[in-house]
C-alpha cells in the first residue's frame, strides 16, 4: 500500500553473502516515486546492499551495493526505463572477486559498473519493499506502493543467460514450465 506494508527476513548466516543476485517481479502504482523493493538494513544505523526505484531520476533502476565498512558503490540505469502499474522484473548481480554489479530490468542488463574486490554488507535483516526510519542517515521511512512478487535471493551472480531465463518464464515462475511434469507412479501393494 506505500505506507505500512512490507517483509523482514531476519539476518542469518544463509542470507549474508559475498555474491549474489536479488531478482524479482514488480508492479509499482507510480514508477517515478522513490521506493525501495529490498535492502539489507536494521532498524537504526546504516542501510547495507539496496535495491530501489527512482533514486535520482524518475523510472530508474538504483543499486547501492554497500561495503562492509559502510561506504556506497551505486549503479543506475537511465531514467524512465521502470513502467508503472505494469510487471517489470528486476535483477541486481554482484561478484565480490571482481567487485562487478550488473542491473537487469526485463531480461536486458541496463547498467554495469566494476569496483573491485570487496565484502558486501549482507550481515542484517532482509526487508522487502520497506525501509525504516533512521536506518540510514536518518531519513523517513519508506515502502513500496504496488505489487512485488517472486523475489528471490542467489549466493551467486546469476550469468546474463540465467536472468534472460527467469524473465522468459514470465507466469510459468522461475520453477515452472508450461506443461508440468508428470508425477511418479505411486508404488503398488501385493
Amino acid at each position: 500500500d506505500g505506507v505500512s506494508n512490507s517483509i523482514t527476513v531476519p539476518a542469518s548466516a544463509s542470507l549474508n553473502v559475498s555474491n549474489f543476485t536479488i531478482e524479482s517481479w514488480i508492479n509499482p502504482s507510480n514508477a517515478s516515486q522513490q521506493m525501495p523493493i529490498a535492502e539489507y538494513a536494521a532498524p537504526t544505523g546504516p542501510a547495507g546492499v539496496h535495491l530501489w526505484i527512482s533514486v535520482y531520476n524518475a523510472g530508474t533502476l538504483f543499486a547501492n551495493v554497500r561495503t562492509s565498512d559502510d561506504n556506497s558503490r551505486e549503479i543506475s540505469s537511465t531514467a524512465g526505463l521502470i513502467v508503472s502499474n505494469q510487471w517489470n522484473h528486476v535483477a541486481l548481480t554482484f561478484d565480490a572477486a571482481t567487485g562487478s554489479a550488473t542491473l537487469y530490468l526485463n531480461g536486458a542488463a541496463v547498467a554495469t559498473a566494476v569496483w573491485g574486490a570487496f565484502t558486501p554488507k549482507t550481515g542484517l535483516p532482509l526487508l522487502i519493499g520497506y525501509r525504516p526510519a533512521g536506518s540510514f542517515d536518518g531519513e523517513a521511512n519508506a515502502h513500496f506502493a504496488g505489487k512485488i512478487d517472486e523475489l528471490s535471493l542467489y549466493n551467486r551472480a546469476l550469468s546474463a543467460t540465467e536472468i534472460q531465463s527467469i524473465y522468459n518464464a514470465n507466469s510459468s515462475g522461475k520453477c515452472g514450465s508450461p506443461t508440468p511434469p508428470t508425477p511418479p507412479t505411486p508404488p503398488t501393494t501385493n
